[in-house]
């Protein structure tokens, strides 16, 4: 692969990586929301067109962002990106959408073990 391939490469891996940030945490905020007993109930405070958009669009913008990030992975390796700079800042942002997926995943995770332990059925969101 010829260098200046290389660094387009890495180029277009650190747009897509700065492109998918936004919505990773919107999407981390929305498992928070989403997981929590208050946000289903009017005892919260939060609008009723929040409730829908997160009902309705957390897990297609799950899978969108799990391609763009899968995406991505496969764009850097491509560019197989060195020790320059930009292949470093490369590096961390594809590390940082990585934990960001772990995150929500987690969130999810997390409060379907305690359903079960607790009794109740998974995606349950009464106390």
């Amino acid at each position: 692969m010829y260098p200046d391939q290389s660094t387009e490469n890495r180029r277009s891996g650190l747009l897509l990586g700065m492109a998918n940030f936004p919505m990773g945490v919107v999407l981390f905020c929305a498992s928070f929301l989403r997981e929590s007993e208050l946000f289903w109930r009017s005892e919260g405070g939060w609008p009723i067109w929040l409730r829908n958009l997160v009902e309705m669009a957390f897990y297609p913008l799950f899978v969108v962002l799990l391609g763009s990030v899968t995406l991505s992975v496969v764009w850097i390796v491509i560019g197989a990106p060195t020790r320059s700079r930009l292949g470093v800042l490369v590096w961390c942002i594809l590390g940082g959408q990585i934990l960001l997926m772990v995150g929500i995943m987690a969130v999810v995770l997390f409060n379907n073990v305690v359903n079960l332990f607790s009794g109740r059925p998974i995606h349950s969101h009464t106390p």
